[in-house]
């Protein structure tokens, strides 16, 4: 993963690992952030990702994602790769399985009494 700052004296420094798949900061004055994510990750599901305010989201071609804020004081930006993915559409089909067997009984037991 990589961010980007336009042209200018910075001072960046990373202190430790990256976790959770959420990445966020804040400034003294506002600033055009670029946040680009390789692509086995993503941001599109808002069940799962989440954006700050004024995002403004590019999917390129080559799967990448670029995300862009322009005049933000700060940033909150939390993605996801393809097994979270998974795992959400597995929990909400295992959900929706669940949610049917147990109103079966409820509905057959409508049908009798009509």
């Amino acid at each position: 993963m990589a961010v980007t700052f336009a042209k200018g004296n910075y001072t960046i420094s990373y202190m430790a690992p990256l976790r959770d798949n959420n990445l966020q900061d804040a400034f003294n004055a506002p600033y055009q952030m670029n946040v680009s994510l390789p692509k086995e990750f993503d941001v599109r599901n808002p069940l799962l990702a989440g954006l700050s305010f004024g995002a403004n989201v590019t999917r390129n071609p080559d799967n990448t994602t670029n995300v862009r804020w322009d005049k933000a004081t700060s940033f909150d930006l939390r993605f996801y790769d393809q097994g979270r993915e998974q795992l959400l559409y597995l929990f909400g089909n295992f959900f929706i399985i669940i949610a049917i067997v147990l109103l079966m009984p409820y509905l057959s037991t409508m049908r009798k009494k009509e």
